[in-house]
């Protein structure tokens, strides 16, 4: 059963001490540059330097001390598919299921993490970040159960954002 309302408030007044100042800093930061990077305008024209700016910004590759490895890899099989997907999906397609599955089997290195977070950043009233964390805290509600382990199609996403 899921906690109650007052138990939610109360680990959300936790997490604004021990982390508030500093993750609001980053979350701003992240809202205004993430939405530029991958703009309209900003999309038909993505670069390299595009892909790795992108890639130095999303929470999810933090963890990685070889980001240049990253985008890379991203780049594989050159800017164009990676300009390509990123229209379609953020410009070409309605639905968070159908973005989700573009970036999913057209840009390599991004997993759900990633996919989740830049989604998250570019259409924040619909979408949610679904990474480790975010699936330890559903946990930690009492809601674990009703969401997936992992996301491996843009259904598993909308299944995910049912609940959140």
């Amino acid at each position: 059963m899921p906690i109650d309302d007052q138990e939610l408030q109360e680990y959300y007044r936790e997490f604004q001490e021990e982390s508030g100042e500093k993750f609001a800093k980053a979350r701003i930061e992240k809202k205004q540059t993430i939405p530029e990077l991958l703009s309209e305008n900003a999309v038909t024209q993505l670069e390299e330097g595009d892909v790795r700016e992108l890639v130095r910004n999303l929470w999810a590759f933090r963890g990685w001390s070889n980001k240049d490895y990253i985008v890379e890899q991203i780049l594989n099989d050159g800017v164009g598919p990676v300009r390509d997907a990123f229209h379609d999906a953020l410009y070409e397609t309605d639905t968070v299921e159908e973005k989700f599955d573009i970036l999913n089997e057209n840009v390599h290195m991004l997993g759900s993490a990633s996919i989740t977070e830049i989604l998250t950043f570019m259409y924040p009233e619909q979408c949610a970040i679904f990474n480790r964390r975010a699936r330890d805290a559903l946990d930690v509600l009492n809601y674990g159960d009703q969401v997936p382990d992992r996301l491996t199609s843009g259904a598993d996403y909308d299944a995910f954002l049912e609940v959140i």
